[in-house]
Formats: C-alpha cells, structure tokens, sequence
C-alpha cells in the first residue's frame, strides 16, 4: 500500500489482519477516520514506514504481530500515537509523534487497547514518587530487564465485537510478547510521552520527549 489517501471514513482507515504477512504500507496519508488510523492484527513482518496519520482515534495500532517496523511516520493529533499490544520484534524508529493522549504506548498484555491513556490520568493519587514532569526529556539508552509485578489493564471490548467482523474478538495469535526497541523518536504536546506495561527487555534510546502533560516515560507492571 503506497501513495494513497485514506480519509474521513467511519471507522479505520487501514486495516490489516488474518494472518497477513511481509505487508508496507507507506507514503500513505490516513487522517480523520472514525476509527484506527492504521489498524494491523495477527500479521508478520509488517512495515509502517513514511505516512502521515493524524486526527484518528489511534494513529497506528498493532495487535499480535510478529517483526512489525513503525519508522519515519508523522502522527499528530491522534488519542494514541503508535500502540503496540502484544508484539515481538518491534522496532518504533524515528517518528514524530504530536498531540493526544499518549505517544508510544508498548505493552504485553491484552487489554490495553481502546483505553491505554486512562492508566496515565493526572490524578495525585497516582503520583506519590513523582517529583517534576519537566518540559523536555531527551533519553539516552534504558533496557526494560524483566520483574514480576502486578499489571493494569483496560477494556478493549470496543473492537471485538466490530459488525461484520465476528471472529475479532477470539483471533488473538499465539504471540509471546519479544522485546522492542524504541528508538530516535519525537514525542511532543501529548499527556503522555512513552507508556511500557507489562514488558521486558525492551530498549529505549535517543528519544525526546517534549511538552507532555504528565510523565515523559513511564513503566507499568513487569517493566
């Protein structure tokens, strides 16, 4: 999929599912559709490379994937930039990521899907070990080792009951959740900068984040 446009449409703009593989989608422009901007369930080597996704409710998301690259995408004003749920093998390279809820958010368990930015809210009780949430926050290189903690999870319901799609909600590939690497990406004017729940051995470096609302980098249950 290159060179097109996938606009104002009433729910995703792209979807990719059943088991499709060595898919790119790129130099595309996905805006102001319903749904998902960019919507890839159960596939394998997917690339999502050079598009420009804005005012989605998620700009790209990916569900049970294995080998997926988000690189070099432009995302504004999306609720979640890139959302990546259970997964292995990804790698989010060099986007720039610009309004919304939260920019990147990685995690490896279902459930996080439709309302991962409701377990980042502002609310001072969540934030008893905070101490500045500063404009600007340039990582230069963590490694997620693995822990064993309780995780948080959300309702992602919305999607598996899509008319016309009765199998949605029972096709959740056996994807052990692999380590991802984030890296030289830009997150900016969002709540949230980058979100990891329930992951390991993820690598996260040469990212900015700037201008966020709350936490620049945060780590849920296993990170």
């Amino acid at each position: 999929v290159s060179q097109s446009q996938y606009v104002d449409n009433a729910k995703h703009g792209v979807r990719v599912r059943g088991h499709s593989e060595n898919v790119r989608i790129g130099a595309t422009t996905i805006a102001d559709n319903g749904a998902r901007g960019l919507y890839v369930n159960n596939g394998k080597v997917i690339t999502i490379a050079g598009n420009t996704i804005s005012n989605n409710e998620d700009g790209v998301f990916v569900r049970d994937t294995v080998d997926t690259t988000v690189s070099g995408n432009t995302l504004a004003g999306n609720l979640e930039g890139v959302v990546l749920i259970v997964t292995n093998g990804s790698t989010v390279i060099d986007n720039e990521i610009a309004g919304g809820d939260v920019g990147i958010i990685v995690a490896a368990i279902h459930g996080t899907e439709s309302d991962g930015h409701d377990n980042h809210e502002t609310d001072d009780t969540h934030d008893d070990h905070d101490t500045d949430t500063s404009t600007a926050t340039t990582n230069d290189t963590t490694t997620i080792e693995p822990t064993t903690t309780e995780t948080t999870s959300t309702d992602d319901s919305h999607d598996d009951h899509e008319s016309g799609d009765s199998s949605s909600g029972h096709e959740h590939e056996d994807v052990v959740p692999g380590a991802t690497t984030i890296t030289g990406n830009t997150v900016m004017d969002s709540t949230v900068g980058i979100s990891l729940v329930g992951t390991t051995n993820d690598t996260v470096a040469d990212n900015t984040v700037a201008n966020v609302g709350s936490w620049a980098l945060t780590l849920e249950g296993g990170a």
